[in-house]
């Protein structure tokens, strides 16, 4: 006779995450149609301390289902790619405590922005198969979970339009390359489907008298003053005042080298952000 010791891994749901990029503990940022959106699903397990204390080879897979629409197909986890993109097969090993700031601590889909519209929810499921199976014929224990999110509201936002000044900072001055690689890093973080990236037209490389926080500042005022039309120019534009309109972009200054951004103000359409470069040295060979 074989006698097995063994416990129900009793797998459980405890939270699914839905970001774009920046999303508070309440998940009351409100998300954008047609972005790229991330899925993170924290899983628990009834063990309590049985043996190593964790659950290995769970997997699962989530769709959206979107009102009115069509139901979509599942898609498996991203956990271990790079670039990200779903991986058949990928699993993860759920700890007694999972962190969030541990990647593979919870289960981690992609939904491409295509399926992100309207009134949505996310299905979920998970599984392990065959848990803490032993020679001698105990084929282990196989659970499946499965629970949708709340309803979610993707919102129609318009593509932004973004415009880039060069500047030369302490004697370096970024690339045509760099600045557009610089603000297309940034769009996954933005309330924006996509954005146009261009030049701004007519304006060559800015050169201020330093790099201290207040030339950065001057930079700033000048090409607010540029961009937008004061209160002050509005109520004089009769008498002559230059009164510049609005071209709906958000004007950025980006410098050759690291340096603090800002904006000029909240809600603002004229900023001063770093290039999307390393500020220090690499210190090995591997690349920064």
């Amino acid at each position: 006779m074989t006698v097995v010791a063994t416990r129900q891994p009793r797998l459980r749901i405890d939270r699914i995450e839905v970001t774009q990029g920046i999303q508070s503990a309440a998940g009351d940022v409100r998300r954008v149609a047609l972005k790229p959106t991330v899925v993170r699903v924290t899983v628990r397990h009834g063990l309590a301390g049985w043996g190593a204390n964790n659950v290995p080879k769970v997997t699962g897979r989530v769709r959206i289902r979107v009102f009115g629409g069509p139901l979509y197909a599942w898609l498996d986890l991203v956990n271990g790619s790079n670039p990200i993109a779903a991986t058949p097969g990928a699993t993860i090993t759920v700890p007694a405590a999972p962190v969030s700031s541990n990647t593979n601590d919870t289960l981690n889909f992609l939904i491409p922005g295509f399926e992100c519209y309207g009134i949505a929810w996310i299905d979920v499921e998970v599984r392990v198969a065959g848990f803490d199976a032993r020679a001698g014929g105990f084929t282990g224990w196989s659970e499946s979970v499965s629970q949708a999110s709340a309803p979610m509201v993707f919102e129609n936002r318009r593509a932004l339009d973004l415009r880039y000044i060069r500047v030369n900072w302490g004697g370096s001055t970024p690339s045509d390359a760099v600045c557009d690689a610089t603000l297309r890093g940034a769009i996954p973080l933005l309330p924006t489907p996509s954005a146009a990236i261009t030049p701004l037209a007519g304006v060559g490389v800015q050169t201020p008298g330093g790099t201290a926080t207040s030339n950065r500042d001057d930079l700033l005022d000048d090409f607010d003053d540029r961009h937008n039309c004061s209160t002050w120019e509005a109520l004089t534009e009769w008498l002559g005042s230059d009164c510049p309109d609005d071209d709906g972009a958000i004007w950025v200054l980006i410098p050759g080298m690291f340096f603090r951004g800002r904006a000029y103000d909240i809600p603002s359409n004229v900023c001063f952000t770093p290039p999307a470069m390393d500020p220090t040295p690499p210190t090995s060979s591997a690349t920064a």
